[in-house]
């Protein structure tokens, strides 16, 4: 094996990085995924959160503040389209 020195990669400054080689004691190669922040799958689980509340809440404020939509009734003969 090389016995030079590495250099981190400069693109992965401020991540904490785990190297590939953690094995289990069966031997089995381990790979971690670790995420601080997850949005939320759900508007149910969103609202659960103090933080998302308040994002939904100014989203909302800048919407009718820059009068970007209109709210309007939906014609009963049209169905509702989801959005993400």
């Amino acid at each position: 094996r090389s016995t030079r020195g590495r250099v981190p990669n400069r693109d992965l400054q401020g991540y904490e990085t785990i190297p590939d080689n953690l094995i289990t004691d069966d031997g089995d190669l381990v790979h971690l995924a670790l995420f601080v922040d997850i949005e939320p799958l759900s508007y149910a689980t969103a609202a659960k959160s103090n933080v998302w509340r308040k994002a939904m809440e100014e989203e909302i404020h800048s919407i009718e503040k820059n009068d970007t939509w209109e709210l309007v009734s939906l014609p009963s003969h049209k169905k509702a389209i989801t959005v993400k």
